[in-house]
């Protein structure tokens, strides 16, 4: 279409096989902010997590991408 366009990852998401059990958890994801330039590095993640490991998690993965 004549623009130079940078495609990059947008969402991370792990989920269990829900057909193996009634479980009431949800995935593990990572998206960018919706309305945010990708310039500006902001996500949001969500994890059936307390708060406390949720972070620690976060940032093991992002220390992980360097």
């Amino acid at each position: 279409m004549g623009e130079n366009l940078t495609y990059e990852p947008t969402v991370i998401s792990i989920d269990y096989d829900a057909l193996t059990g009634k479980h009431p958890l949800g995935p593990f994801s990572i998206q960018r902010r919706e309305n945010t330039p990708f310039s500006e590095g902001k996500y949001f993640s969500s994890a059936p997590l307390p708060t406390d490991i949720h972070i620690k998690l976060l940032e093991k993965f992002e220390k992980s991408l360097e």
